[in-house]
């Protein structure tokens, strides 16, 4: 009977840390990996049945240093770890305080628990994360341009044939960036639209369909350019778009959706 509580005491406690793990890593934005996750709650799982035999590991240091040793495993020294750390702490107690309050004992109901904890504290720690502006660098060998971006949720736009995500810029903000054949193309452009300027351009340029909330729609041209730097963060496989009018929302001059 001993042997089947700490199998039931093991199971229950691995799902539970591999659930509030992955919980907070969702909450806080983190890149979740299965393999580091399931070693951490099997740390988390393997102190469980330890406290049961030795009082010393339920002493608040040892839990602390556990607690740690599981995060560090799970998503080593990602930046914003003491944010992940305190949205996995919250959980952690939440889901103790109403175990303990309620008196649970069946499966189901510590399932419930868990799950009403996660969703308990995704509320403040989702609004915490929420941010609005984000400072680009986009380089080429012709130039670099600096951009403060609005990061728009609504902002699904992919270039079509790689599904790289886009940067919605005005032409002139991007202009520097081309080469001098290019350059003399879009500022002589006129009236014409991306699909009369494109074989204008020669390679390397893309047609990027959008719509708006107000169902309008359009082409837009867009170029991968050599480098884009987001909060200093270099990002691979993104294409930056020329809107034929400037780009002023919020104090921003280009627009970016969530990643």
């Amino acid at each position: 009977m001993r042997v089947l509580y700490i199998d039931s005491l093991f199971l229950f406690e691995f799902a539970a840390d591999l659930t509030m793990l992955w919980a907070s890593g969702k909450l806080c934005g983190k890149n979740r990996k299965k393999l580091r996750l399931a070693a951490a709650a099997l740390i988390g799982a393997s102190y469980s049945v330890a406290a049961v035999f030795a009082q010393f590991f339920t002493a608040m240091p040892i839990k602390l240093c556990i607690s740690a040793l599981m995060l560090l495993t799970a998503y080593g020294r990602e930046r914003g770890l003491w944010r992940l750390a305190g949205a996995y702490f919250a959980m952690n107690a939440l889901f103790a305080g109403l175990t303990l309050a309620l008196g649970i004992h069946t499966v189901r109901a510590l399932l419930l628990s868990l799950a009403f904890s996660a969703g308990v504290c995704a509320i403040p720690f989702r609004f915490a994360g929420r941010r609005e502006r984000a400072e680009l660098v986009i380089r080429s060998q012709y130039g670099e341009v600096s951009l403060t971006a609005f990061i728009d949720s609504g902002n699904k736009l992919r270039e079509p044939i790689s599904g790289g995500h886009v940067i919605i810029a005005g032409k002139e903000r991007l202009v520097p960036l081309l080469p001098p054949q290019a350059q003399n193309v879009l500022r002589s452009a006129g009236d014409r639209g991306a699909a009369d300027m494109l074989p204008e351009l020669g390679a390397g340029y893309r047609l990027v369909p959008y719509r708006t909330v107000d169902g309008k729609g359009g082409l837009l041209l867009a170029f991968r350019p050599g480098g884009v730097y987001i909060d200093g963060k270099k990002k691979e496989g993104i294409w930056a778009a020329m809107s034929p009018a400037e780009i002023s929302m919020c104090g921003c001059d280009a627009l970016i959706g969530e990643e």
